[in-house]
This record gives C-alpha cells, structure tokens and sequence, in this order.
C-alpha cells in the first residue's frame, strides 16, 4: 500500500474548510508545521477512517470530533499498481465508499468495502495490521518495535524451504480456500456462504419458536457444546509427547554449548586475522616509503642542476635591465623641466576653469537644499500619521488569538455537558429554550441553555464541570474586552489593521530617510556650510583675474604630456621586470639551498647499493606477511562453514519448547472447567418436557438446520484449527531464523552507531546493544539511544514487508525527540537511504521543528483547505 493524499473535516482542529493533503511520493514526504496546527490530528484522523467501521464512533475516535458536522475522511492510496479512494462519513448519514479511481467505478460499500480495505491492508489477525508496527505516534518514538507476525509472515518466501516447502504451502492454500467459503478473513460469517445461508435459515424457523422454545433444545445445544469441548480435550491430550520433548531439550542444551564453544573458537580466528592484516599494512607502508624516499634523493639533483642554469640566466637579464633603467631617468629629467615652463603658461586659464566649476556647485548644492526641505516636510506628515494610530505589536495580536481560541474551545465544552429532562407540562403552561418553544417529552439541556417556565422561573443545569467552564468563560471574555480596551480597538480585525497600517507607514518613513540620506548624507547643516563656503570662493577667484602678457613661447602640451606618460610607464615597466628578476632569483636560490642540504643530510645507507638491499627485505616481508593472511582467511572461513555459531539460535529453541509446553497444559485444565460447567448446566434444564405436535414438527427442522450450522462451524474450526497448526508449524521453525530480521537492522543501525551490533528477542525486537565489548541491555541505554534503536527497527521491519509484497509506509510523528545534532543527521541520512534505491520506502515524517525540517529535505508537503473537486 501507498499513500497518495488524504483529506478530513470535522476532526480536531479542522472544521468545515477541512484539510487536504496531496502530493505524496513513494519516498521520503515531510510535514514541518508549528504547534497546533493539527499534525497528531492527521495521524488519528488517518487511521480512524481507515481501520473503523463507519457505524462505530467511540473512544479516542470521539474525541476527534468537532461540533460543528459530522466527521468525514476520504484516503486516496495505490494497491497492487491500482489507484483507490476510501470514502467514510460517522455520525450522521454513516456510508463508506471504495471507489477504483483508475476506472472511476464504486467497488464496495458499507461493511463490504471495509472488510476489502482490510484485506489490502493486511488485517487477518491485528487490528491495525502493519500500521499498528510502523506508525508512530507523538510521544511513542521510545515504544521498542515487536512484531505481532507481520514481519515474520513475509519471510515464508525465503525460507519456504525451511517451513515445509510448497507441499505446505499448497496445502495451507487449499485450507484458506475452503475456510474462506465459509468466513471471511477477519473470522466473520461470510455473506452468502453456506455457513450464513444456514444460520439465517435456521434465525427464521426459531423466530416462529418464541413461546415454544424449551429446555430441551437448550439441552441438546449443551450437548453439542459439551461434545465438542470433550473434542477439544481428546485433541489438545494427543498433541504433546512428554518424552519427545524433553529429548528435543535435552538436545538442543547439547547444541547450545557446542555453539558456545564454536562461536569461542571463531572469536579467535577473527581476532588472529585482524593482528595479520595490520602487520601487512605496516610492512606495505615501510616498503612504500622506501621507494619514495629513493626517488627523492634522484629528483634532488636533478633539481639542482636545472636551478643552477636557471640562477646564470637570471642574472644577465637583470644587468641588461638596470642599463635600460638608467638611460630612461636621464630622458624624464628634460621632459620635467618643459613641463614647467608649460605650467606657467596655463595658470590664467586654470582659474577661469576653476571659477566656472565652482558656480556650477553651488548651483547644484541650491537645488539639493530646496529638494531636502520638501523630503523633510513629507516625513513628519508620515510621523503624525503613525502616532495616531493605537500602539500595537506582534504580542499583543497573538494573545487576542489565544484568548479567542480559548473562548471557542470553553463555549465548545459548555456545549458538550449536557442533560435529558423528560417534562410534562399542563396545558396552559408555556416553556421556552431561547426562542424556541418546548413541547411536552424529552428534552436536551446543556450547560450554554436554560428552560424557562412562564410564571414559574428558570432551569438551569449545574454540574461541577460546567461551573467551572462558565468561570474559565468569564475570566476569558473580560481578559479579552480589558484588551481591546487597552489597546483602543474593538476586534482582533482592527487591531491586525491598525498593525498592517503602522507597518506601512514606518516603511514608507524608512524610505524617506533613505533619500535623506542620498541627499545630504552630512545633514542639512552641511548643505548649507558647502553652499556658504562656494560663495566665498566664488568671490575670490573673480579677484585673482586680471589683464596678464601672453607669453609667446609655444609648447605642443599634448604631446609632452604624451611623451611623459610613454616614458613613466617604460620606466614602470623596467622596474617591475627588476622587481619580478629579484623575487625568481630568490625563489631559486632557496630552492637550490634546499636541495643542497637535502643531499649533504642523507644518511650513508642511501647509496644505490644499500637502496637495493634495503628494497629485497622489505619487499620479502610484505609477501610473507600477505600469505599468512591469505591462510588464516581459509582457516576462518572454513570454521564458519561447519555450521552456525551464534548460542541465541539455540537458547530461543530451549525458550520456545518450555512454552509449549506449558500453553497445552493451561489449554487443558481451561477446557475441563468448560466441560464440567455445560456437564452441570446440562443437568440442571434436562427435566423440560415436549411441546405440541406443530411445536415439534419445527423443533425438528431446526434441529435440521442447528446440525446444518453446527456441521459448517465444526468444520470452520476443524479448518480454522488445521490452518492455524499449520501456520504454527511455519512459525515456529521461523521462529529460529532471526537473521533476515537482524541483516536487514545492521546496516541501518550502524550508520547511526559505528560498530554496533544488535540482538532479537522471539518477537524479533531489539532486546540489547553490543559495542566496542560491551552488551548492554535495552534499559540502561539513553533515551535517545532507545529511541533510534526503535526507529531502526520499525524501517527494518517495514523493509521486509516490502520484499515480501506487501509494501506498507511509515508514519513518524515528532520522532527524535532526545537525539543530539550528530545522531540526527545520520539517523535523516538513514531515512534517505531506505526511502531511495529500487524498492524505496514511503516514509511521512511530521514535525513541529521548522529547522530540522530544513536539514532532513525531502519533498515538502503543505497543509491546505480542502476543495471539493
């Protein structure tokens, strides 16, 4: 089964808008929502209306539900490569639809269409199926995983070899076919079977019996009850052999020890192998380092040679370049002074320039200061504005919300304390509730309503929770008005207002001091200064000028200043390539330096000769050490292959045979209570004497039909029984064979902790953590440890019903509730792993924490009001 969407209205906090929730994937879907936003909710919701009958609403299932409607979900899911919508509506118009969405036609109805859901769900003998294993609710995520048969019937298909093999299964098969004519998979009376066609027919003839009935019937019912209870007796003393089962322990305490001694031996091995292996890596590394050093010692003079030769060349180059340099200074020294004698020339021009500038500035400091003064106005237009409205915050709007929702939530459980009266008035007497007018019967008086009599006076009904409620209402309603009051508003609506509108206003006054800032970003005083002191200038420029001879000395500006700038920059150029020659002539010499002392430190061993030496031993002690390797593999190896090791294997045999033994001796003295109370009862109603002839003729029709029934029920049970010792059979040879279970958890929980090793229990769930040496038991884990380890569990588990064709998501509501930052993000790491690959899990992670929401990924799913399409 996969989840593609759900919707509900009139649950929890979803009223008549209702939720939707779309967009599922077969892998890794996320649910970040804040507190109080419904997410446990969905997760009751989900399962109500897929594992409730419709006409059933109680419990848990009650307290779900709103008051204004009655309850309705419709689960959209895939089974079989086949799309489905279960529809069901409680309370009022009570219905359920299985609609097949492929070809848009309704499949089932009623308690049809549950009994078909619960089939694809995998509902024979557990109420919730493999949900009940894999949906963890909020404030569960610690609960340790056992398994109630799920997991382990979907090993049958890899040990079917060990479990009987097809003959059983054919046999099995044949079984259930036949059971089935007659029940349905949930052990109910099939619908139009012969076991139902029967019992109906035999409910019409004793209908026609009601004052005929007599003991004597009721006698021969004991009588049948009586014999099949002596049935069951005869069975259950014939299955056990006292002695066989006391060889068969005997037995498998023989096998414990000798598993205890193999594992011993094993533990041995495993540890020689390891020492053997890091010997090899340790002589590889000296043989590798040798190598490398032998090629540094040859690199090393090579390098020295080539430094060298570089070093001479370097060297004439920088001759070359200091000659180069000397002859440009002489060359800028002349262009130098014909840039004086220009600059002359050009001092009367230069303050014309000067004073054309400075008009312009101030010309554009004016208009700066006019536009400042219009900006300035606007704002403290926008300052009144805000000052004017009513001081509100962020705080002051969420209180009103609780205390609204606490107003809804008391008017709501006033509503719910409620009361029958059953009234008869006179005729002239006049009863209202409101405006309605009350007729003689029952009536129903809640706590927000009172009956009142004309003339008389006022029923109100007063129950403890109710006075309680009316208090926890008036506290509330005046802390709301006291509110407002405070604040200066009359409705949550105009407080939101009066917020929107303040933050408006202070953005458009954030704004307006921005382009203050972009005008005078010194101040208005600036402005003014900088319009005072250009003036000034102004003024004393336009003295400076006066009638001055022109020169008639002639000098091409341009072109000196051409001439300068080619040369500047041959000279900067000339320096640079200096600069580049001495930082290249450093770099080599202290690499040839280097390279000198390397070669003077090495010790006298590294001549050829000795290198080669040196190289034989090393590389005949690595060969030596990887062929003592090699051998003690095959010796493992051959140890593991003599047969298996692990003393749990025998230590749950041992456990399973006491049970059994002890579950038929329970069994036994069980049923011989039950035979000797119908034996007295019997007794007691056997003096009833015959009826008339007519009452006779139909006792013996339904005497027909009892044994017609009794007949189809013995043989359901005699079917129901073989196919339950059959599938004990099965069981309990699985029973011994944990590792599919252990295999699939391993890999998961060490990529959570590095190393960790696991045990089962008989129900396959975690029992103990073995690490770094150490066993430790469940309980004296951290709540954190527990808590992954259970998590893992649930992913392994849900992993194998994958493989074994039933496919079932996971539901995680706030889990990881004590994990540190490290084991969370390899525990999300997991959660990507197994919902990824060929056969990818669907995972619904639900979490109120926004940030590690962010951090896990996946695909994000929203709530959203549902729409009917």
């Amino acid at each position: 089964m996969r989840i593609d969407a759900f919707r509900f209205r009139h649950v929890g906090p979803f009223g008549a808008d209702g939720i939707e929730v779309s967009g599922f994937r077969p892998g890794l879907n996320v649910i970040a929502e804040h507190n109080e936003r419904g997410k446990s909710s969905l997760l009751a919701a989900l399962e109500t209306v897929l594992f409730l009958p419709h006409t059933s609403w109680k419990g848990d299932a009650k307290r779900l539900q709103r008051n204004d409607g009655a309850p309705v979900g419709e689960v959209d899911f895939t089974h079989a490569g086949r799309a489905y919508r279960l529809v069901k509506r409680f309370v009022k118009s009570r219905h359920t639809e299985l609609i097949d969405l492929t070809s848009g036609t309704i499949v089932a109805t009623k308690r049809e269409a549950e009994e078909r859901v619960g089939e694809m769900l995998g509902l024979n003998s557990t109420a919730r199926g493999p949900s009940g294993l894999l949906w963890v609710r909020q404030g569960d995520s610690m609960d340790q995983a056992q398994d109630d048969g799920q997991v382990a019937s979907r090993l049958e298909s890899e040990l079917s070899t060990l479990v009987g093999g097809e003959r059983a299964r054919a046999y099995l098969d044949r079984t259930e076919t036949e059971l089935y004519a007659l029940l349905t998979a949930t052990g109910r009376v099939k619908t139009g079977g012969p076991l139902a066609l029967a019992e109906d027919a035999l409910a019409t003839t004793e209908s026609n019996l009601e004052v005929a009935r007599t003991a004597q019937s009721a006698t021969r019912q004991m009588g049948l009850d009586l014999a099949r209870v002596l049935e069951q007796i005869a069975v259950t003393e014939t299955q056990g052999d006292t002695n066989t089962e006391i060889t068969q322990l005997k037995d498998a305490r023989a096998a414990l020890d000798k598993a205890r001694i193999a594992r011993s031996e094993l533990d041995r091995l495993t540890e020689l192998l390891a020492r053997l292996q890091a010997e090899t890596e340790r002589a590889d590394a000296k043989l590798a380092a040798h190598l490398a050093a032998t090629k540094a010692l040859d690199d090393a003079q090579t390098d020295i040679d080539n430094i060298s030769s570089a070093v001479t060349a370097l060297s004439t180059r920088k001759a070359d370049v200091l000659t180069h340099l000397t002859g440009l200074s002489d060359h800028l020294q002349g262009l130098e002074a014909r840039r004086a004698t220009l600059s002359k020339l050009d001092a009367d021009q230069a303050t014309r320039e000067r004073l054309i500038d400075r008009n312009a500035a101030l010309q554009a400091v004016i208009v700066n200061l006019e536009a400042l003064d219009i900006v300035i106005d606007t704002r403290a237009s926008h300052v009144a504005q805000r000052d004017a409205l009513p001081l509100i915050d962020r705080t002051a709007l969420d209180r009103m919300d609780q205390l609204r929702r606490t107003l809804d939530q008391t008017q709501t459980a006033l509503a719910h304390v409620d009361s029958t009266l059953l009234v008869d008035f006179a005729p002239d007497i006049v009863a209202t509730i409101g405006d309605t007018v009350v007729t003689n019967g029952p009536i129903q008086l809640n706590a927000t309503t009172a009956l009142t009599i004309a003339g008389v006076g006022t029923i109100i009904l007063a129950a403890p929770e109710a006075e309680t409620l009316r208090a926890t209402l008036t506290q509330t309603q005046d802390a709301l008005e006291a509110l407002f009051e405070a604040l200066g508003v009359s409705s949550p609506e105009e407080a939101a207002a009066a917020l929107h509108r303040r933050k408006d206003i202070m953005d458009d006054i954030a704004l307006i001091d921005r382009k203050i800032t972009l005008i005078a970003p010194d101040g208005r005083d600036a402005l003014i200064d900088a319009r005072d002191r250009l003036q000034g200038e102004i003024d004393r420029l336009a003295g400076m000028l006066n009638d001055m001879p022109v020169d008639e000395v002639k000098i091409d500006g341009v072109a000196l200043e051409a001439t300068l700038a080619q040369t500047r920059g041959e000279q900067r150029a000339a320096q640079t390539t200096l600069s580049e020659i001495d930082r290249e002539l450093a770099t080599l010499q202290e690499r040839l330096n280097t390279r000198r002392r390397d070669l003077a430190s090495a010790p006298d061993t590294a001549t050829p000769a000795k290198r080669k030496e040196n190289y034989g031993a090393l590389a005949a002690a690595a060969a030596s050490l990887a062929t003592q390797v090699e051998t003690a593999k095959t010796t493992l190896n051959d140890t593991r292959a003599q047969g298996p090791s692990d003393p749990a294997l025998f230590e749950a045999r041992i456990k399973r045979l006491s049970d059994v033994a002890r579950t038929r001796t329970e069994t036994l003295s069980r049923l011989r209570i039950d035979a000797a109370e119908l034996a007295a009862r019997r007794r007691e109603s056997f003096e009833q004497r015959d009826p008339d002839a007519e009452v006779t003729r139909l006792e013996d029709r339904a005497v027909q039909l009892m044994d017609t029934v009794d007949r189809h029920r013995k043989r359901a049970a005699a079917l129901s029984l073989l196919r339950d010792t059959l599938k004990d059979s099965q069981r309990s040879l699985q029973d011994q064979y944990t590792d599919p279970v252990r295999q699939e958890l391993l890999p998961l929980l060490r990529l959570v902790i590095d190393g960790a090793d696991v045990e089962l229990s008989e129900t396959l769930g975690a029992q103990g953590l073995m690490r770094d040496g150490r066993d430790d038991s469940l309980e004296r884990l951290s709540g954190g440890t527990q808590e992954q380890i259970a998590i893992l569990t649930r992913l392994a588990f849900a992993r194998l019903l994958t493989k074994g064709g039933q496919p079932c998501p996971v539901i995680l509501d706030d889990a990881l509730v004590y994990a540190d930052d490290r084991r969370r993000g390899r525990m999300f790491d997991v959660m990507h792993y197994v919902t990824s690959g060929d056969d990818p899990l669907q995972l619904l992670y639900l979490s109120c924490h926004e940030a590690n929401a962010n951090e896990l990924g996946g695909n994000r799913l929203t709530l959203k009001p549902w729409v009917d399409s």
